[in-house]
């Protein structure tokens, strides 16, 4: 009975710890440059991933390592840095970061600094052990320029998104594996890539250099280079936007994205894309996450990502915002949060959700098969 006890014990524990403190399940995280404390600039800073409720309740603050060995960083100038992704299985959120001291100056364009990917877990841990110091070449990904995004299918393989002066090391990258040190260079068509998302089964990149706008990656969720990279049919795209972060919907109609100043809507009609409508947002607004509901996708963005930000003050007028896209037109922009002095927010994601764990019934079935299991090794004994 002493073994079935520590056994028992030992799965209800196990169980327990799937319930244990973390993240809550619909609630929207957020990634933000700043300890509120120390000036942001250009130079490396703290990072942070701040939970809030969907009605802008503050919960919880989760700290990114800034230790040596698993240090993970940001720039509070670089706007278009920091984009938020959820996984595919919608377990995890992943983002880019730099290996350096807090305080290196210059730390986007500083060469042959390593590039962290974070993995945040539902329990809230953040893994920042895949950290990139080659990509086919002796250097970095995005060597000495924006390292923006990264998307995971599941938490373990990753794309990446950036700019770099050289094709080698931009575009959209590939990373095979947990705690990889090198990426492979999957597609160079857009080489100033900015966000890189999948959505219904296809891998998506966003840029605002060149032919500005979303580009399909290949088909599907590629993994071997080189892939094509192809803009969305319709030309509906907008010049000279920089756009980042974007969402298409569940029946792949409709796609929502943030260039800077401006939140677009796109319908597709089989065939093509063309713009719905638009609504100009604060400056500096590239990062939003949305969810649908009864035909209308209720969207959440973040504004004032870097570069307006008061960087002598400390006074950064970053927010968190609300808004809905009925199909006809955008509506409800509403204020959720103001980041503090010192402070800037840079993606948003809904926190990730747990895997499926077994029911109360379920449990109850495994502590007696390994009570019966036991039973019947005391009598064969």
């Amino acid at each position: 009975m002493k073994i079935f006890f520590i056994c028992a014990t030992a799965i209800l524990v196990g169980i327990m710890q799937v319930y244990a403190a973390g993240f809550t399940e619909g609630n929207l995280a957020v990634l933000r440059v700043g300890d509120g404390t120390t000036l942001i600039n250009s130079s490396a800073s703290a990072l942070f991933i701040d939970e809030y409720t969907p009605s802008g309740v503050f919960v919880q603050s989760i700290a990114v390592s800034t230790n040596v060995g698993t240090r993970a960083v940001g720039s509070g100038s670089a706007s278009s840095d920091g984009v938020l992704t959820l996984s595919g299985n919608g377990q995890y959120l992943t983002f880019g970061a730099y290996d350096a001291a807090v305080g290196t100056a210059s730390i986007v364009s500083g060469t042959g600094v390593a590039r962290v990917i974070g993995v945040v877990g539902t329990n809230g841990a953040v893994d920042t052990s895949t950290r990139l110091t080659s990509s086919g070449t002796a250097n970095p990904p995005y060597n000495g320029n924006n390292f923006r995004a990264v998307y995971s299918p599941a938490g373990t393989t990753f794309y990446l998104a950036g700019t770099a002066s050289s094709a080698n090391n931009s575009g959209i990258q590939y990373v095979s594996a947990l705690g990889a040190t090198s990426s492979t260079n999957l597609s160079t068509t857009i080489t100033n890539t900015r966000g890189v998302n999948a959505f219904n089964g296809q891998l998506y990149l966003s840029t605002g250099s060149g032919t500005e706008g979303i580009y399909s990656v290949g088909t599907g969720q590629p993994t071997t280079p080189p892939q094509t990279a192809t803009i969305l049919p319709g030309g509906a795209f907008t010049d000279n936007a920089a756009y980042t972060d974007f969402y298409f919907s569940t029946d792949g109609l409709t796609l929502i994205t943030l260039n800077g100043s401006t939140m677009q809507a796109f319908a597709f009609n089989g065939s093509s894309w063309t713009l719905s409508n638009s609504f100009s947002t604060l400056a500096n607004s590239f990062n939003l996450t949305a969810s649908e509901s009864g035909g209308t996708i209720n969207l959440f963005y973040t504004t004032g990502n870097g570069s307006t930000n008061n960087l002598t003050t400390g006074v950064t007028n970053s927010t968190l915002r609300a808004i809905s896209w009925n199909g006809t037109s955008f509506g409800g922009d509403t204020l959720l949060a103001v980041a503090g002095n010192n402070q800037t927010f840079k993606g948003v994601e809904f926190a990730p959700a747990m895997a499926v764990v077994p029911e109360p019934a379920t449990v109850l079935l495994v502590l007696a098969g390994v009570g019966g299991t036991l039973l019947i090794r005391r009598r064969r004994q």
